[in-house]
């Protein structure tokens, strides 16, 4: 570990023993890498309806840089037990911010126990919703064993990290962003309009194709995109967004 990060522990130790466990100093936010989000307005596999005119799916899909507490202080002793190790973190320890990464399609924050001066502890993953992911990291002191090791319990179970991740505004980049709008259905089928929108403005389309599904699809597909059609009126359809 280096001399900077054992003075900034040795910072935070000293201000946990003066302000004491209810008065925890509030840790300024680092940035991760650039991640990709994607916003829609429906859940796959949920039912949902559009009106005509309305938008069937809307997609839009970004980077941005997820912003993180540097560091945690505990306000509580945690015990974490493997199949193979029980660690005991004690109330007061330190957890500084180390990297992101992304495991089975999900975006964690790596921390460290600020106390291991050699710089050879545990690996600990948090997830956005500050709980603890279901496996960690070990990195023995001898350096004879080491791997990742699935938590089989956390003690307390309601345990959560005080703080909150969140997103960089000014970080966001628009990838792509388009839409399928519902137009109706007469006897050739339901009709829809697929639009991209412009990167920089999203209210400007760049760019439309006219589309037409056969009422009794199964499902319809578009490039990647596939709903499941449920019922259509020239007013509304009934859908389920299966793949996207």
């Amino acid at each position: 570990m280096t001399k900077k990060t054992v003075f900034f522990s040795l910072l935070l130790l000293a201000q946990v023993c003066c302000i004491g466990p209810s008065s925890v100093p509030t840790a300024r936010l680092v940035s991760g890498k650039p991640e990709p989000f994607v916003q829609t307005n429906y859940t796959k596999g949920v039912p949902r309806t559009a009106l005509a005119g309305e938008a069937i799916v809307t997609h839009e899909e970004y980077l941005a840089q997820r912003q993180f507490p540097n560091y945690f202080i505990l306000n509580r002793q945690i015990v974490i037990q493997t199949a193979k190790h029980t660690f005991a973190i004690p109330h007061g320890h330190v957890l500084t911010f180390l990297d992101t990464i992304e495991i089975n399609g999900e975006n964690l924050a790596i921390y460290l126990d600020a106390h291991d001066n050699d710089g050879s502890g545990e690996m600990y993953y948090v997830k956005p919703d500050m709980e603890l992911a279901n496996f960690m990291y070990v990195r023995s002191h001898t350096g004879d064993e080491k791997g990742m090791e699935k938590i089989q319990a956390v003690s307390p179970k309601s345990f959560k990290f005080k703080g909150r991740f969140q997103i960089d505004p000014a970080s966001k980049k628009r990838v792509k962003a388009y839409d399928l709008l519902f137009v109706g259905q007469d006897d050739q089928g339901i009709h829809a309009t697929y639009r991209e929108h412009d990167l920089a403005d999203p209210a400007r389309v760049t760019s439309t194709r006219d589309l037409t599904m056969p009422a009794d699809a199964d499902p319809f597909r578009y490039g990647t995109l596939a709903l499941q059609i449920h019922r259509c009126s020239g007013r509304a359809l009934d859908y389920t967004v299966i793949a996207d």
